[in-house]
């Protein structure tokens, strides 16, 4: 449910913005990060199951609830799909009729399949430290 991620977790890093200014996390910082959470969450998934040597022709990453992230707040993303776009390696994307339509209406997309094993930049994952939301999701038990 990737994009019930990212709208929590914006409302979170904007509504303590104070907070986290002297850290050099602004409004539009505080968009693109939360617009990445999902995408990180899935990038880690993926990069999981491969180091484990999991067949992902048998063990499918089904990805939904994806978003458009369009508008004033969001017009410095590099696309406004992030979700499809850079996860698409993923074996099942689940996209709402009014999503998929929007999508294929954009004809600036470039599609790499391969986007899904290129890191994220650092201010990324270092805003989304500074998210309890994120941290929560992104938790796993067994590392340090």
């Amino acid at each position: 449910m990737n994009g019930r991620l990212a709208f929590p977790v914006r409302n979170e890093l904007l509504g303590r913005l104070d907070e986290h200014s002297d850290l050099g996390i602004d409004e539009s910082c505080a968009h693109e990060a939360a617009d990445k959470a999902e995408v990180l969450d899935a990038k880690r998934l993926y990069k999981t199951l491969n180091d484990n040597g999991v067949d992902q022709n048998r063990s499918k990453i089904f990805i939904a609830s994806l978003r458009i992230y369009e508008g004033e707040a969001y017009q410095d993303l590099p696309n406004t799909f992030p979700d499809i776009n850079e996860i698409n390696a993923a074996s099942i994307q689940s996209v709402f009729p009014n999503i998929r339509h929007s999508f294929d209406q954009a004809d600036h997309m470039v599609m790499n399949p391969l986007q899904i094993k290129d890191p994220e930049p650092d201010h990324i994952p270092n805003t989304l430290a500074h998210s309890e939301i994120f941290k929560q999701a992104h938790h796993v038990a067994d590392r340090a």
